[in-house]
């Protein structure tokens, strides 16, 4: 019994964060992410694949001023492709890095809009391919892995230490955490959190912002997705039948509906609780106690055009104490959902 019962802890000591997609403003947001992901104790490696390109086509309002399609694509030249991947080495020391290829990615046109959202899973796929090489070559096995855009950055500053040290040696199976038996599971957020439609019945969805797994769960869902999604690799794809439903609208419902299919167990990340200054742990099922605060865990893609009329400057963004980081988030977020 008591081997039984010890199987159900998980144990995290190495964590793969795998960078993907498109560089935008990395620039701004890469001395933070180097401080956020900073755990001493823990081996957290990096695997960076990066994307030749930039889009827009989800800020409608910053496409309509600047009169550019939904689909256009800015492609870089290698000058600042050189740049930003110098500016990834020497920033994060990735164990593998990988300049995305975009060869195949007219292959599925005809699927319309659907192509776009692919080109997200895409880069997914692309940089857990790098993680899972690694893994094979040093014969090691990730605990942890953290899907993670150049872009994004995560509130507060401490969620990802607090849920590091919370989960690490936590029973999955007890009634206060995870209640499963598999240890493989992923955390996101549903989107409709940030859409504001909660009242949503049955949609399976995910947000793409930030997206832990632990054990194997997101190489699962990733060579699900590879029947999918245009990319240099082989698929079961062809132009008049899938093997299976086609699974999404766009990247949050593909999430989503392949965790389900595949069968693994999805959680939210909720809030995280202060248990002293700078000191943070996940509450899992206790109650608020109104002792302590809590923090939701939020996340926001960074744009040039927030800052044209900020008190805050691109460059101090690894700076800011989590109140001012919040106030940041409540300034910037308007702007995010309105496609500035």
């Amino acid at each position: 019994m008591e081997y039984i019962r010890e199987n159900s802890f998980l144990k995290i000591k190495k964590i793969a964060v795998c960078m993907y997609g498109q560089y935008r403003t990395g620039d701004i947001c890469i001395d933070f992410l180097k401080k956020f992901y900073d755990m001493p104790g823990y081996q957290v490696d990096f695997f960076c694949s990066l994307k030749p390109y930039s889009t827009s086509y989800t800020r409608k309002a910053f496409n309509k001023k600047n009169n550019r399609q939904i689909l256009h694509i800015d492609k870089e030249n290698k000058e600042i492709i050189q740049k930003n991947i110098s500016t990834i080495k020497n920033k994060l020391n990735p164990k593998k890095f990988k300049l995305y290829t975009i060869e195949y990615e007219s292959e599925l046109k005809n699927i319309d809009k659907s192509i776009v959202h692919s080109k997200v899973l895409a880069g997914w796929v692309d940089s857990l391919m790098l993680k899972t090489m690694y893994e094979v070559e040093q014969n090691i096995t990730y605990d942890m892995v953290v899907m993670q855009r150049y872009d994004v950055i995560i509130y507060p500053k401490e969620v990802f230490k607090a849920m590091v040290r919370t989960l690490d040696g936590v029973c999955v199976s007890n009634r206060n955490t995870f209640r499963t038996n598999n240890k493989d599971f992923l955390i996101f957020d549903p989107i409709q959190f940030y859409r504001k439609q909660p009242g949503i019945f049955s949609y399976a969805n995910a947000q793409d912002l930030w997206t832990v797994g632990f054990g194997t769960a997101l190489d699962t869902l990733a060579y699900e997705a590879l029947n999918y999604i245009p990319s240099k690799f082989n698929s079961m794809y062809d132009t008049k039948k899938f093997y299976d439903g086609y699974p999404f609208t766009d990247t949050h419902e593909m999430i989503a509906t392949i965790a389900n299919k595949m069968h693994i167990p999805n959680f939210s990340f909720g809030a995280v609780k202060e248990i002293d200054e700078g000191e943070y742990t996940l509450p899992f099922c206790n109650f608020m106690d109104k002792n302590y605060i809590y923090r939701p865990v939020a996340f926001l893609p960074i744009r040039d055009t927030y800052f044209d009329d900020s008190k805050f400057s691109p460059g101090v963004l690894h700076e800011l104490n989590n109140n001012e980081l919040k106030k940041f988030y409540e300034e910037s977020g308007p702007k995010w959902y309105n496609g500035v």
